[in-house]
């Protein structure tokens, strides 16, 4: 049996015709950490590798919560996180740090420590990446990356939302799991 693929493979695509192809791994994430912490689970290692993406288009989160007392993956680490403290604010964090790595198709950064705190470096980062994300798309991005974990969005539900207007407005189409990978 053949292992799905992982989102780290996608990105949002080149500056001169953006792809839908990393709004799956943002949208479909986001579901699924909203459905974890509904129910009262954190994911704890929210990253490109750990979104397995099945051949139908669906984006699955691989080991929810296994993690989180073993560790967790620097890079994409919020600050209260490298320090033992895992909230359901920090696999936001983490989300957000995810999509950076999905727009620059890199990692430019050792800990997710180092972009916290830091949304003009952040934006430099995300401006010089080989994609235009939308300005509302950077505030959220930022907005997720608050080093304090009480700064961050509250609700998945209307990060959520905010996500798929961003979504809707630049594809002129409402989100649709699978449609676009």
């Amino acid at each position: 049996r053949q292992r799905p693929r992982t989102a780290a493979a996608l990105t949002f695509g080149p500056r001169a015709a953006p792809a839908p192809g990393g709004w799956e791994p943002a949208i479909q994430s986001l579901r699924g950490l909203r459905f974890l912490h509904e129910n009262g689970c954190i994911h704890a290692d929210v990253k490109p590798e750990n979104m397995l993406v099945t051949r139908d288009g669906i984006l699955k989160l691989d080991r929810p919560g296994l993690l989180r007392d073993a560790g967790m993956t620097p890079a994409f680490a919020a600050p209260e996180q490298a320090k033992g403290n895992v909230l359901p604010a920090s696999d936001l964090y983490s989300w957000a740090v995810s999509l950076i790595y999905l727009a620059m198709g890199k990692l430019e950064w050792r800990s997710g420590e180092e972009l916290s705190g830091q949304p003009d470096r952040v934006m430099e980062m995300l401006v010089s990446a080989p994609v235009t994300l939308p300005p509302l798309m950077l505030q959220l991005i930022t907005e997720c990356l608050s080093p304090q974990a009480e700064m961050r969005p509250k609700d998945d539900r209307l990060t959520l939302l905010m996500l798929e207007k961003i979504y809707r407005a630049r594809f002129r189409r409402d989100y649709s799991a699978g449609q676009d990978l």
